[in-house]
């Protein structure tokens, strides 16, 4: 209510009636945003970087960094092909910014994450059919996952968990069983119609401060 969002406030049953391909326990409640999505992130990146470069902002790409440090009259940042001198550095390092930070004593916890797409064995989790993005809150975690828009399938993953990592230059994500697993009970006990045929697999970080 605080910022006048349109949501819709269900029980389990409502909630099935209005997409028959979820289950959940008749004593869990809903709710609907109907006004909420997803971003493609790799076009939201995009987008960003052409705003800056309009702005002004000097672009290099495939240069990784080595070092920085400050001094009295600014910063210098030495990478694989050159060094630059700046009044003020931002660092947006994602997960590795823990490896950059820590000399600070900024504590930052990484866990890896996996994400998994899976073909449907229903029309109806198309995202042209109105099948929603959704978020699972269940005694076995939390799992979240986004309509079919292509011909991978759906995704899901579990939001809860996540092994701690060190993450390696190239940020390589070996597969988990146990996630894997609990992923899988997840759709069997509350989207059914989903076949267990694994299509992708990806991974990701989540930073924790």
């Amino acid at each position: 209510s605080r910022f006048h969002l349109p949501i819709d406030r269900l029980t389990m049953r409502e909630a099935e009636n209005r997409f028959p391909l979820i289950r959940g326990e008749s004593s869990w409640s809903a709710v609907l945003e109907k006004d909420a999505g997803y971003l493609c992130v790799e076009a939201c990146v995009d987008a960003h970087l052409q705003s800056a470069k309009r702005m002004g902002a000097q672009l290099q790409f495939d240069e990784p960094v080595l070092d920085w440090k400050a001094t009295s009259s600014g910063v210098i940042v030495a990478t694989a092909k050159a060094t630059y001198s700046a009044d003020r550095l931002v660092i947006t390092a994602g997960p590795w910014a823990d490896q950059w930070l820590s000399r600070y004593g900024v504590q930052l916890r990484v866990l890896r994450k996996h994400l998994y797409w899976y073909r449907i064995g229903a029309e109806g989790f198309h995202e042209t059919a109105g099948f929603p993005c959704f978020f699972f809150e269940t005694p076995d975690g939390c799992f979240y996952g986004f309509p079919e828009r292509d011909s991978l399938g759906l995704k899901v993953a579990r939001h809860s968990g996540g092994r701690r990592v060190m993450v390696s230059e190239d940020g390589a994500h070996p597969r988990d069983a146990e996630d894997q697993r609990l992923v899988e009970r997840f759709m069997r006990d509350h989207l059914p119609a989903v076949s267990l045929e694994l299509t992708r697999t990806e991974g990701c970080y989540y930073t924790m401060s």
